[in-house]
Order: C-alpha cells, then sequence, then structure tokens
C-alpha cells in the first residue's frame, strides 16, 4: 500500500481533488437549495450564510489553499497519504451525493 502511494501522481491526484471539490460544492448547493439536506461543516455552513456564490468561492478557495500546501511539500511521504485520503474521501463523499440521487429520484423527491 505503501509503495503505491509512494507513486502516486501528485499533480494529477491534487487536480483530481480539485474537481471532486467543484463537484461536492455544486452537489451541495443543490441539495440545500432544494430542502434537502443541510451542511454539515460548521465552517462552509457559515460561509452559506453569506450566499451561494460566497459559499462557492470560500469552499474552492479552502481546498485551493490546502492543495498548495500539499503540492508544496509533494516530496514528503505525509503528504502523499494525505492527498491519497482526500482523494478516497471525496469519492466516497460523491458515492453519497449519488446514493441521494438514487433516493431522490425513487422517492419522487427530486
Amino acid at each position: 500500500m505503501i509503495n503505491a502511494i509512494k507513486g502516486i501522481n501528485v499533480f494529477k491526484a491534487l487536480v483530481a481533488i480539485s474537481i471532486l471539490n467543484c463537484l461536492d460544492a455544486f452537489l451541495t448547493l443543490f441539495w440545500i437549495q432544494n430542502g434537502l439536506a443541510s451542511e454539515a461543516n460548521p465552517i462552509m455552513n457559515e460561509a452559506l450564510t453569506y450566499g451561494a456564490f460566497n459559499f462557492f468561492i470560500i469552499k474552492i478557495s479552502l481546498v485551493s489553499f490546502g492543495c498548495l500546501g500539499l503540492w508544496r511539500a509533494r516530496e514528503r511521504l505525509f503528504s502523499k497519504i494525505a492527498i491519497f485520503a482526500c482523494l478516497f474521501f471525496y469519492g466516497v463523499l460523491l458515492l453519497y451525493h449519488g446514493y441521494g440521487f438514487y433516493l431522490g429520484v425513487f422517492n419522487n423527491q427530486l
């Protein structure tokens, strides 16, 4: 497992994290604006009080700064482990969004 993490293409992984973050932001706004969910992250929940556009900008900015930090430390094993973890958890989160769509379609909530 560690060898797989050591061989991770950091640039591609960070681009993937950025794309997944944008998808998460759009899907989160979709769920919230349709009254089907609430934001679980207290920081992003506060950002929502400033409007959808500001929520999106704040979310993208925070993750981008995190990616920048991971890029700067890209040679360190801990950075690669953190990148792998981010990819994993964003993947799980998007599966959760997909499950929500599945439930919404079959329960006629969408």
